[in-house]
């Protein structure tokens, strides 16, 4: 950790000569870039949980994350395209409807699982899906097709237009917590979608806010508890027994109706 702190330059110089020539395998963390650029010949960057390995020094490992960077703006940007795309049909759609007096409804088809989701991004499309005001009937789960793309990114983890590592969710667990946060506001998928935003560190989505997909259940146990405030008779306030239901409008000890009083005015 940090090999280079407190060396001169020909310490430094001494020790990168002794690593190139040493035969064993070194795991290095450094700020030193040139030093990691002269030592380095795999690059391994964790980031958000994360794992990439680059083969080749720092500069190599700078250029390709670069690049990396570069190409999914690119791909978030053409993905916002379609969003708005998407938006205005959706606004037109329902223009001609209100014009023609016609219920039609446009049904969005999402699909979970795909190559390159992960949970955080299923959690992201369960967001787009609140703010868009949908309420998805139907979900696919991802199935391999022959002669896709996505088939050979989901059987060999690659994107075979760029070789990059591509990650595919194949427990069946995850799979099923990705195609519960599409529905999210199905009560069957309550336990999933709490296990997938807790999985996340999502909990600001768990509670009782606009933005939240889910809300608290009652603590097992509180269920049947009485209200705080009690009475004499120990019953909650507001809380009458059967007993009491049963008495409303008689007297202790005659069993006959209680007279109503009520402000009569005659007639002169």
């Amino acid at each position: 950790d940090e090999p280079t702190n407190h060396l001169d330059i020909h310490s430094i110089a001494w020790l990168e000569d002794f690593l190139a020539d040493y035969e064993g395998t070194v795991i290095v963390v450094s700020h030193d870039r040139h030093f990691l650029n002269n030592v380095c010949t795999h690059i391994v960057d964790i980031d958000y949980g994360k794992v990439r390995l680059y083969v080749g020094n720092y500069e190599f490992w700078y250029e390709s994350s670069q690049l990396v960077q570069r190409t999914l703006n690119d791909q978030k940007k053409k993905a916002d395209e379609k969003i708005k795309e998407l938006q205005e049909f959706i606004r037109r759609f329902d223009a001609c409807n209100n014009k023609t007096g016609k219920q039609q409804y446009a049904l969005p088809y999402f699909m979970s699982s795909h190559p390159g989701c992960d949970l955080e991004d299923a959690v992201e499309l369960a967001e787009y899906i609140r703010d868009m005001g949908f309420i998805p009937e139907q979900a696919q789960d991802f199935y391999p097709t022959p002669s896709t793309l996505s088939t050979c990114m989901y059987y060999t983890g690659l994107d075979p237009r760029t070789m990059d590592p591509v990650y595919v969710p194949k427990s069946p667990h995850e799979k099923a917590m990705q195609r519960a946060l599409i529905q999210y506001r199905n009560p069957e998928n309550y336990e999933l979608v709490c296990e997938a935003l807790r999985r996340t560190h999502r909990e600001d989505l768990i509670g009782f806010g606009p933005k939240c997909l889910v809300r608290p259940r009652k603590m097992a146990g509180e269920a049947g508890k009485p209200s705080r405030g009690k009475g004499s008779n120990g019953k909650g306030f507001g809380q009458k027994t059967a007993n009491d239901r049963s008495g409303q409008g008689k007297t202790k000890t005659g069993g006959r109706p209680k007279k109503t009083l009520r402000n009569v005015h005659k007639k002169k």
